[in-house]
């Protein structure tokens, strides 16, 4: 969620408004260090277009890739 969030080059801030959650939270959820609801995985998915699917964002450790996570 975070490659797609930067190549985009959207900012936290914007993203975290536009789904009505605070940065902090989807900061962790980025980082897989909480998980999200389905209605926030929902919103997250609608606001990038499904780029992104709501699977992936509940359970992202499904969806890892040999990608780093830096890139």
């Amino acid at each position: 969620m975070r490659r797609i969030r930067v190549k985009r080059e959207l900012r936290m801030l914007d993203v975290a408004d536009a789904v009505g959650i605070d940065i902090g939270h989807l900061s962790r959820i980025e980082t897989g260090k909480q998980v999200a609801t389905a209605a926030i995985a929902e919103k997250l998915a609608t606001y990038y277009g499904h780029a992104i699917s709501e699977m992936e964002i509940i359970y992202p450790e499904r969806y890892v890739s040999g990608e780093s996570e830096a890139a």
